[in-house]
């Protein structure tokens, strides 16, 4: 068997033993171009425009919220995760949608773009259209 697998699968497989991937799956030195170690996390800036995106689940799936930047390289301005479960569903207003409004009060969003399906969002949309934010035809884009 062990001349059929790869030494990391015979080990974890056969042998039971806790292995890790046999290469990253980002090379260090990318990685270390793309860090800036004088960068800080910004509570507010109405000046910058910041383009958000929403990966959204209701029950399962973890729902991620990122603002990003753009100047010479992309900035990650700002990021949250909510874990929702099939015991306690994610709110999508109460959480979402409050956390995006507070993200156009901080910053000058410029779009907030949708991961997920779109027509899961439609009351949502329609909420947000009602305070101030226009959907594009894309029928995933929000401008605000």
């Amino acid at each position: 068997m062990r001349q059929q697998l790869r030494l990391n699968a015979y080990l974890r497989m056969s042998e039971n033993r806790f292995v890790t991937s046999e290469s990253s799956s980002v090379d260090p030195a990318w990685w270390a171009r793309c860090e800036d170690a004088g960068a800080r996390p910004l509570v507010a800036d109405r000046t910058l425009a910041v383009w958000v995106g929403v990966d959204a689940s209701v029950k399962r799936d973890s729902t991620a919220i990122v603002a990003d930047a753009t100047a010479k390289k992309v900035r990650l301005v700002w990021h949250q995760v909510f874990q929702p479960s099939a015991a306690d569903p994610l709110d999508f207003e109460a959480a979402v949608e409050e956390t995006l409004l507070e993200l156009r009060n901080r910053f000058s969003v410029q779009e907030v773009r949708f991961v997920s399906t779109p027509t899961r969002w439609w009351p949502s949309r329609s909420a947000s259209r009602r305070r101030g934010s226009r959907w594009s035809n894309s029928r995933r884009a929000c401008r605000t």
